[in-house]
Formats: C-alpha cells, structure tokens, sequence
C-alpha cells in the first residue's frame, strides 16, 4: 500500500459481497484504474463471513460487506453511495 501512495506500480486486491461487486465497485474501479493506470486491481466477490476472514488474514487488502463487522481489530468506515441513490436519503 505504501508503494501505491507514492505512484509506484502495485496491486491492491478487493473482496466485495456481490451485491457491490455488480451495482457499485464497477464505476469506482473505472475511475480508480483512469486516475491510477499503474496499478493492478483485483476484484473477489465472497460473503460476508468469507471476506472478513480474507481480511483478517491479509489474503486481500479491502473488504466491502453488507455489515459492520464485529472484529475489534478491523477499522470500518461509512458506505459511500451517490446522492440520489434511495438508501442516501434515509440515512440508512
């Protein structure tokens, strides 16, 4: 990851359930890959559970679940939808 900071090639490996994997890591992978050519992204969907231990044991370097995962070592963050996307107005 540090290598990919600096501009340097690399590869950054994402796990995805497949719900995101179809409707909204498509467009985010397009534009990463215009901004940042260099880089080699792989793209595994898995379930949930799967994928928290794909995290857990550096298998990839992103996991992106339907859930808050319940591991106190992970760091989660807050989805990232598009402002007329219906779950955005909710709240949800």
């Amino acid at each position: 990851m540090d290598d990919i900071r600096v501009g340097e090639q690399g590869t950054v490996t994402v796990a995805a359930i497949g719900s995101s994997a179809v409707h909204v890591l498509p467009e985010l992978l397009c534009q990463f890959r215009s901004a940042h050519p260099q880089i080699d992204v792989i793209l595994r969907t898995a379930g949930g559970d799967e994928i928290r231990d794909q995290v857990k044991h550096n298998q990839v370097n992103f996991g992106i679940v339907g859930s808050i995962p319940s591991i106190a070592s992970f760091r989660s963050v807050a989805p990232v939808v598009r402002p007329r996307w219906p779950l955005a107005a909710s709240g949800h």
